[in-house]
């Protein structure tokens, strides 16, 4: 269980990586990530 609230450390990577301009696959797959434990 404690390894799904160490997911929710992709929101803000996400938010980064979508004002950075990353590449929107890395954007996606990040945002992915961060929905899990929700």
């Amino acid at each position: 269980m404690k390894i799904l609230y160490g997911l929710l450390l992709f929101v803000p990577a996400a938010i980064a990586a979508r004002l950075m301009h990353a590449d929107p696959v890395l954007i996606f797959v990040l945002s992915a990530a961060a929905i899990v434990p929700l």
